[in-house]
């Protein structure tokens, strides 16, 4: 692919809805952080940053320039967080903006107004059939998905189902790019070292209802499985229960969320299967990230995780069904299902490929 290096002081790419850089929270974090890496030899990169976040603030991140905003990224900040980011874009006089989820995306219609930038807006999954939101929640997310698909310049789904998906609901053709995968660089030896005995199987994710987290931990517990899990446990109501009810469970090891990529390695490295309990969004980075290690996946039975392991792998869709699973991992071929999420990660989720892909689109409408 050509690299179009003059075009960098020319090109002003902005980016919207992270957190913010350095990453140190999830998916859209080690997004942008890896866009950025990748592409700040093509464009004269912007990233927003939420500054209740970070308490230690640099102005720059491998060349980008970073601005903060005075609200959270997430909660009920998030729209607010999302609309002044691109409206700081417009006096900053962006070329592209690229927003990173729909909550912002009410605000469309007037942004559009307003600059002739391109806006290209990733919707992640279907955010308003979480089951964390309520009533009103849920509608406002299905208006900004709807403003999303109506008035920006390109849409980008991270599962093919989610592509298929605004096809259905809104008849508009959007841009198929997954999200990365980890780098296999980075582990703590002494972390390996304490583990190399241990068997057990590995889960990493917001500890919320629709992540199904109380069903591998029933069904772990029930045979016997020890797993080990990272996430926030004091976050919300659902999240203190389980912690409440299986923290003291010998085989439920549950665990704070780190944001340290040697620690996480070290433990994917070391698992002998990953338990992937997420029914609702896109591609997701805990099961792709998973994935880049070799790690056969034992994936909840929804089409986004058939599509992003390309029906691969081993899928539940109860406690039930997945102690069976748990007891009789004998009958499968545990080897060539690792091999297989391992040549699948390398030849669809590899960072070179996902950046190449965002920097085609964002060259597409000049």
């Amino acid at each position: 692919m050509d690299r179009e290096i003059s075009n960098r002081s020319n090109h002003k790419l902005h980016i919207v809805g992270a957190v913010g850089l350095p990453p140190d929270y999830g998916g859209w974090e080690t997004l942008t952080s890896n866009l950025v890496k990748d592409l700040n030899q093509e464009f004269d990169i912007t990233v927003y940053c939420s500054s209740r976040h970070y308490k230690s603030r640099t102005d720059s991140y491998h060349s980008a320039k970073l601005i903060y905003i005075p609200l959270r990224a997430n909660g009920w900040q998030s729209p607010l967080y999302d609309a002044i980011s691109m409206f700081c874009a417009i006096y900053k006089k962006a070329d592209t903006i690229l927003v990173l989820g729909v909550s912002g995306c009410i605000f469309i219609p007037i942004i559009k107004l307003l600059t002739k930038a391109k806006i290209i807006v990733n919707v992640d999954g279907i955010e308003w059939k979480r089951k964390k939101w309520g009533y009103f929640s849920k509608y406002f997310l299905r208006i900004s998905e709807f403003f999303a698909a109506k008035y920006s310049t390109e849409l980008v789904g991270d599962n093919i189902e989610i592509v298929r998906y605004l096809k259905r609901e809104y008849g508009k053709q959007s841009s198929f790019i997954a999200f990365g995968g980890s780098s296999r660089d980075g582990l703590d030896e002494n972390l390996l070292k304490t583990l190399r005995n241990e068997k057990f199987a590995l889960n990493i994710s917001r500890i919320e209802p629709e992540n199904n987290i109380h069903v591998i931990l029933e069904a772990c517990q029930r045979t016997s499985t020890h797993i080990y899990i990272f996430g926030r446990w004091k976050a919300n109501n659902y999240s203190k229960s389980l912690y409440k009810e299986f923290s003291q469970n010998e085989f439920c090891h549950l665990h704070e969320h780190v944001s340290s990529q040697e620690i996480l390695n070290s433990f994917r490295k070391k698992a002998f299967l990953y338990i992937h309990g997420h029914s609702v969004g896109g591609t997701n980075p805990s099961l792709v990230e998973a994935m880049s290690w070799g790690i056969p996946i034992v994936a909840f039975d929804v089409i986004f995780n058939k599509e992003s392991t390309f029906n691969k792998a081993i899928y539940f869709d109860s406690a039930n069904n997945l102690a069976d699973i748990l007891t009789s991992l004998s009958k499968f071929d545990l080897e060539k299902i690792s091999s297989d999420m391992l040549k699948l990660h390398d030849k669809n989720y590899d960072w070179k490929i996902i950046s190449g892909k965002y920097s085609d689109l964002f060259k597409k409408h000049n």
